[in-house]
């Protein structure tokens, strides 16, 4: 999907998050001609078997459904829902086509290139991002996201993997450090009954900003039983932030941990 986009030359943001999605992302945004439209690409866990352990295929099901009728109850003209069940290029093709996505953007079928989606969808863009970051290493990760029009929680994700295989090198010390507080112990708020997925990401949406100090300084707070800023915080198990990301979403900020 984002090969065919850009090939379009449509206006679109993936992973695109909303002030009324209450923390949900959605995999692809359009505007075209005055409209606003929204593609899901959905694939097995959302028909079969869940990829997780910590959502069942109900849950996932669910979910899928609120995101629909929260995009369509706010504002959202045209909501399509890609079946991506089986990963080969003519099963997806078919379903891109037959969702009268095309029809909608005025496209014609036969003028977009499918090797080169099927291309860019088996090519390694978690080892473009390293190569990238490597190229780059002074650039701040929300310039990086913006490049490659990810997510910054992509880009921490794919950093994470680049690492775990040796294809990045750490040229700035704040891009490492970040990652490191990314990935630290969840973190759960008294105040406003919100969890996250660590201190880092606690400062970044209660405050506004955070940088290493603010997020070591959070946990010392923490473990020392004092109040941050005037909020009280605690640690939480990585199974109860995901519990609770999967039964309320809008509730937790970050990604799931694989356990």
């Amino acid at each position: 999907m984002y090969s065919l986009l850009e090939q379009i030359g449509v206006d679109f943001t993936p992973e695109k998050t909303f002030d009324w999605s209450k923390n949900r992302i959605y995999d692809d945004y359009i505007e075209y001609n005055g409209l606003k439209i929204i593609t899901e690409q959905h694939g097995k866990q959302h028909y079969d078997r869940p990829i997780r352990d910590s959502r069942s295929l109900e849950q996932e099901q669910e979910n899928d459904e609120l995101k629909q009728n929260l995009a369509l109850n706010n504002g959202i003209d045209y909501y399509f829902v890609i079946d991506c069940r089986e990963s080969n290029k003519e099963y997806i093709k078919e379903n891109i086509c037959k969702s009268g996505l095309l029809d909608l953007l005025n496209v014609n079928q036969d003028d977009i290139d499918w090797e080169q989606c099927s291309a860019f969808a088996t090519s390694n863009i978690v080892k473009a991002v390293c190569d990238f970051l490597n190229k780059n290493p002074s650039m701040p990760i929300d310039d990086v996201a913006t490049h490659f029009k990810f997510s910054k929680k992509t880009v921490y994700r794919h950093q994470r993997l680049g690492k775990q295989n040796g294809w990045i090198r750490y040229g700035n010390r704040r891009q490492l450090l970040k990652k490191s507080a990314y990935n630290s112990k969840p973190v759960y708020c008294h105040e406003n009954g919100e969890y996250y997925r660590n201190a880092f990401t606690a400062c970044e949406h209660i405050f506004g900003n955070a940088t290493e100090g603010s997020a070591k300084r959070l946990k010392v707070c923490i473990r020392g039983n004092t109040l941050y800023k005037n909020y009280s915080f605690s640690f939480v198990t990585q199974e109860e932030f995901n519990r609770v990301k999967s039964e309320s979403p809008e509730k937790c900020f970050g990604d799931f941990f694989n356990l």
